[in-house]
């Protein structure tokens, strides 16, 4: 049997490359710059009681039952003498890879962000968003201890990335958000950096000082365990 010449196999390979590539046989991927910024701004009167930080998220997201590798990392922020802050500004790249081949469509992706959670005791937290136009700074009061440990829950949370198929079965057995550690899936490691440790410790102490305050013994014990878990993840 007579085999086709270099040049004619050549042609072949890439006559077949190139059907793949029409059809989306062969994985995609892509990636482009990403921007965010948190304009200054002013906290009030308060600013000795309010703790300022930057939260840098890494947004994993893909169309199967793959784990995803989310990361929220805190760094404490100085405020001024008038209660306002520097201005936040990350440079980042998003990327992703999409894979249709005809009758299975694929596709994962990274998208980075950053936003402001500022934290007053005894105040809900206030979160501003990357490129969020900053209206009038008001603090609203949590009265109930319940209100409380929900305002810390928003400091630390990293419930909005989490996958809509966890959602919808946390939401089953009746917490939006979950009222447990699984607040903290995705915040990264204390080992990321010094300033991330610091906030770690920061709202396990502030778990700890509601769980002292509280008389609910149920409570309590979910405070404990929020506390321990932040302990936990600082040391690694």
């Amino acid at each position: 049997m007579r085999r086709c010449p270099p040049v004619a196999g050549i042609a072949w390979r890439a006559c077949g490359l190139l059907c793949l590539v029409a059809t989306g046989c062969i994985p995609i991927g892509y990636a482009y710059p990403k921007v965010s910024y948190v304009a200054p701004v002013s906290v009030g009167t308060a600013s000795y009681q309010v703790h300022a930080f930057r939260v840098d998220v890494a947004d994993d997201d893909n169309s199967s039952d793959l784990a995803e590798n989310d990361e929220y990392v805190l760094h404490p922020i100085p405020l001024h003498r008038d209660g306002s802050f520097d201005p936040q500004v990350k440079v980042g790249v998003d990327y992703g890879w999409i894979w249709n081949c005809i009758t299975l469509i694929l596709d994962g992706s990274t998208h980075h962000t950053m936003k402001v959670r500022l934290y007053r005791p005894g105040y809900q937290t206030i979160e501003i968003e990357s490129w969020q136009k900053n209206g009038q700074m008001k603090w609203v009061v949590a009265s109930s201890l319940d209100e409380q440990e929900q305002a810390l829950d928003d400091l630390v949370s990293t419930w909005n990335t989490t996958p809509i198929r966890i959602q919808n079965r946390i939401a089953r057995t009746g917490f939006v958000p979950p009222r447990d550690p699984l607040v903290f899936r995705y915040l990264a490691a204390g080992s990321t950096s010094d300033e991330h440790r610091q906030a770690l410790h920061f709202a396990a102490s502030e778990y700890e000082r509601l769980m002292r305050e509280a008389l609910d013994p149920e409570m309590r014990s979910r405070l404990q365990d929020k506390g321990k878990s932040l302990r936990q993840l600082a040391a690694k």
